[in-house]
């Protein structure tokens, strides 16, 4: 029992210095009530949200750039954008950054390795990725799975049957007029993007497939302050491409044909 109330003694002591600091950080910076409550509420539960993103916010612009500098620095990068190639180790300039909602995402493309040519915006970083032998729906088992070559699942074109599902199925298809169907589209080589993606959304669970380490918390935290302190121009929407035109007419599927592909 000794030992649990030193331990909350700990606590409570620790929070009543780290909450005076950050109520005096937070008046220095002309922060008033009720905000500056809020602001000790979350430096007090999560303090590296703290120290490595209010207060850098609030800082001047030269103070925060030579702050970010020494994060890099630390990082073994010469900028906190930077990623290290997983092939040959260069430095990958202007390779992360994060979206408005603060979600990992890539630099504006292409992002690659100066010395190897490794995309970090390939299509098997990309969520819209299927890799060869994963199903369409449910969970992959990874057994006869290939990240290799796959399927994009938001750029879809017109495909002959017999390319987009088994021989039988093809046949039956045929049998009942389909000779052309819209599919994702094929992709030979994971490694590099297609050529009409405007698309990208960074998966970041796809990246060790690739030997990718993705930044750490602090890292994160960096990319946010330069997201906040920088606001970008707003990102357009995706927009689906026209699918490859072919000379035969591509029929509707009625829910039955649906199921059987």
């Amino acid at each position: 029992m000794a030992i649990v109330w030193v331990f909350l003694a700990f606590v409570a002591g620790w929070a009543l210095l780290m909450g005076a600091y950050i109520w005096r950080e937070a008046r220095h910076w002309g922060i008033r009530h009720p905000s500056i409550w809020y602001l000790v509420l979350r430096g007090v539960v999560d303090p590296l949200r703290f120290w490595y993103f209010e207060r850098p916010i609030h800082w001047p612009a030269e103070a925060r750039e030579k702050w970010l500098r020494a994060i890099a620095q630390r990082l073994g990068l010469r900028d906190v954008r930077a990623a290290r190639c997983p092939l040959c180790n260069s430095e990958i300039p202007n390779a992360w950054n994060v979206d408005r909602r603060g979600r990992l995402t890539v630099g504006p493309g292409p992002v690659h390795c100066p010395r190897c040519d490794f995309r970090l915006d390939a299509c098997r970083h990309c969520q819209y990725f299927q890799p060869a032998g994963a199903s369409s729906g449910g969970a992959w088992s990874g057994i006869g799975m290939s990240w290799t070559h796959g399927r994009c699942t938001f750029y879809k074109s017109v495909q002959p049957v017999e390319e987009i599902t088994t021989a039988d199925m093809a046949r039956r298809m045929r049998e009942r007029g389909y000779t052309h169907l819209r599919a994702p589209t094929p992709i030979a080589d994971s490694y590099i993007p297609l050529d009409i993606c405007q698309a990208f959304a960074l998966e970041p669970k796809f990246l060790p497939h690739s030997g990718m380490r993705k930044p750490g918390r602090r890292q994160r935290w960096a990319l946010r302050v330069i997201a906040e302190a920088q606001p970008s121009e707003p990102i357009p929407m995706p927009q689906q491409r026209a699918s490859v035109s072919t000379q035969e007419e591509t029929p509707s599927l009625s829910d039955e044909e649906q199921w059987l592909l």
